[in-house]
Formats: C-alpha cells, sequence, structure tokens
C-alpha cells in the first residue's frame, strides 16, 4: 500500500510541474510589446530601433548594450582568475 501512495506522489508531483510548462494558447511572441517593456524599465529607445524590434540589426545593438548577466558573470569570474595568476 505504501508503494502505490509513493507512486501516486511522485506522479502527482510530475504532473503538477509539467502543466506549470504548457503556455497559453493563441499567444504570440511580438517583438515590439516586449522591446516596449524593456523601454518602461530603461528609457532608453534609440530612432531607428522604432518599428524595427523584429529585425536582426536591432537585436545585435541591444545585446552589445545589455549583454546576459552570465555572460557578464562569466567575464568576471575569468578576469579575477587571471588577475590572480599574474
Amino acid at each position: 500500500m505504501c508503494g502505490v501512495c509513493r507512486w501516486a506522489a511522485v506522479l502527482g508531483i510530475i504532473l503538477a510541474l509539467s502543466r506549470a510548462f504548457i503556455q497559453e494558447g493563441g499567444v504570440a511572441f511580438d517583438p515590439e510589446l516586449a522591446l516596449l517593456e524593456v523601454v518602461a524599465h530603461t528609457h532608453y529607445l534609440p530612432r531607428h530601433w522604432r518599428g524595427r524590434a523584429h529585425t536582426r540589426e536591432v537585436h545585435d545593438n541591444f545585446q552589445a548594450l545589455f549583454p546576459f548577466k552570465v555572460g557578464c558573470h562569466a567575464l568576471h569570474c575569468l578576469l579575477c582568475c587571471e588577475h590572480r595568476l599574474c
């Protein structure tokens, strides 16, 4: 009996976790809306980005200005290790 309860609990947890990853139907990615949400926090939107959030040029410019935190942290760790070796 205990084994059945254990398996029911494990399968219930798996079901609950899998439901968290199901996206709402009908929601499409809108790059203009995503960029406007970021602009609300950064207050930076060059004129040549307006209406062009879907282009690779804007994406590359944005990544150059706001790099991923993981990349920044990795670069910081690399520079700290390099400094200790010298």
